[in-house]
């Protein structure tokens, strides 16, 4: 029996990584290629370059994802492809040698889940490389080539290289250089469904479906939920969607999908009019900024679309490998950065940072967004401790990890909300405008003692158990108020249980 979205998702923070942008082999090792060929690894990425890291690396940086309190690792593609993002796969049941081959991946995996640490595969399967063997094929022999349904053939002779004569095949994006998959073959779902299921067998712990709406059917993602769940029954499938995911989120294909409509809200209500048009993805609408009210309304939104409880299992984030980066898209603006990150990891849904946000990486959109994790001189490290606090609250709070959402105060720039599960009670409140904003709400219980400050000190909450809470926020700042201190909150944002318990004002 399927008992919906896998309950290790409610509780995980996840890290985005793409395996030759995040670090070197530790130690030089002998191998076929010529390393001259690789980018420097601090200069501006190219479209078309190799900057040469590789799962070893990933796999001697896993105590650093660990102290940064993540729970998961979310691959991209690492099977053999064309390129260094991966995304023109030529052979789903390989590992890429540039990146240590399938030693290296299956050292990663026991390492990763030696520690914890979950690790999700980027399922690419809407269309291919043109190393693809079947497309090869195909190439070669034409209308004789035994595997030419497998694709959406429109003419002959194909044309993958010369763009003055049409390509006649379907390609992803008009790229002729990725040959879309014709999934209405039933060989070619069974392909599909066999990867997916081979992979969990070798121990991954979910997939990300890149491109998934060309994929299949509804029956189609029903088929491969089953067989995927038969393998592995806790295995989280996410989808990749920039709109609205409810027609694949019944609870019966995706556990979960890309929250970009959160994201796009958060940008909104954080940055607001610091958003810089030029780093958004083309074609997105104008970014007209939200108040408290709007935000509220947004969110209140996304959460009502879907049955309880897949809200949380949305992957929440502020930025991709797809998009700019989120400091960059703020304009430089740091307070953007740290109120979204609040936000990030307070509402519902599983947050997810981009490799390298949290030391204040910055990008336009790629291939700007995807340089090289840049060495320790060069980390913002009060941003790195933010994201370690917040993930350090999340893990000791079930409200924020799996707690019902409900507004508290919505009105000009400062949005108060409460996350409640089990009787236990967390509070957040974000000022995202300029000056210090108070608000007073109704709340049957003590206020609770802060946990956490984000941006200027000097937030107060006193009242409760009766008369209402009155919080009193600085401008571009946030506060945290629950019960549970992590024991590794380290720093001078908590206060005693004793003054919380009282009615006296309580600092954060």
């Amino acid at each position: 029996m399927d008992l919906g979205p896998p309950a290790w998702v409610h509780d995980a923070v996840f890290y985005a990584v793409n395996p030759d942008r995040f670090a070197r082999d530790p130690e030089p090792s002998p191998h076929p290629w010529d390393d001259g060929a690789l980018e420097p690894w601090d200069a501006p990425p190219a479209h078309r370059a190799y900057k040469g890291g590789t799962l070893r690396g990933l796999a001697a940086r896993l105590d650093h994802l660990l102290a940064l309190g993540v729970d998961a690792l979310y691959l991209t593609p690492i099977w053999p492809s064309t390129t260094h993002h991966r995304y023109k796969p030529i052979d789903h049941l390989r590992v890429e040698p540039l990146l240590g081959g399938d030693a290296a991946f299956d050292a990663l995996l026991a390492a990763a889940h030696a520690r914890g640490l979950r690790v999700v595969l980027d399922g690419v399967f809407n269309h291919v490389g043109l190393g693809f063997p079947p497309f090869l094929d195909v190439l070669e022999y034409g209308e004789r080539s035994p595997w030419r349904r497998w694709f959406r053939i429109a003419g002959w002779p194909l044309s993958p290289f010369d763009p003055s004569r049409p390509a006649n095949y379907a390609c992803w994006n008009g790229n002729r250089t990725m040959p879309e998959l014709a999934h209405d073959h039933p060989p070619v779902r069974e392909h599909v469904l066999s990867v997916v299921e081979h992979w969990l067998r070798r121990g991954v712990d979910g997939w990300r479906f890149d491109a998934p709406a060309g994929v299949g059917d509804v029956a189609f993602w029903r088929e491969l939920r089953r067989r995927a769940r038969a393998v592995r029954a806790d295995a989280y499938l996410l989808g990749e969607c920039w709109t609205d995911a409810s027609a694949w989120l019944d609870g019966t294909q995706w556990d979960g999908a890309t929250n970009y409509p959160l994201m796009g809200a958060i940008h909104r209500f954080a940055a607001g009019a610091r958003i810089r048009p030029e780093h958004l993805v083309p074609g997105t609408p104008p970014q007209v900024p939200l108040d408290a009210a709007g935000f509220a309304r947004e969110v209140e939104g996304l959460v009502a679309r879907h049955p309880w409880p897949i809200p949380l299992a949305q992957l929440d984030f502020l930025g991709t490998h797809d998009t700019a980066r989120f400091l960059t898209v703020a304009g430089g603006d740091r307070a953007s950065v740290e109120l979204g990150a609040l936000l990030l990891f307070t509402l519902p849904g599983a947050p997810c940072l981009y490799a390298g946000d949290e030391v204040g990486m910055q990008g336009g959109l790629p291939p700007a967004s995807r340089g090289g994790y840049p060495s320790h001189e060069r980390w913002d490290l009060a941003l790195l401790d933010l994201h370690r606090r917040l993930a350090a609250v999340r893990r000791a709070n079930a409200p924020l990890r799996r707690g019902t959402l409900r507004p508290l105060h919505a009105a000009g720039d400062l949005l108060v909300f409460e996350r409640v599960a089990g009787g236990e009670t967390v509070i957040v409140a974000v000022n995202a405008g300029t000056a210090a904003a108070r608000a007073s709400v109704p709340l049957p219980r003590a206020a609770p003692p802060c946990l956490l400050e984000v941006g200027a000190a000097g937030a107060r909450a006193s009242g409760g158990a009766g008369a209402p809470l009155e919080v009193v926020v600085p401008g571009r700042s946030g506060v945290v108020l629950g019960a549970c201190r992590p024991a590794n909150l380290h720093g001078a944002f908590a206060t005693s249980s004793s003054s919380a318990e009282s009615t006296s004002e309580t600092r954060a």
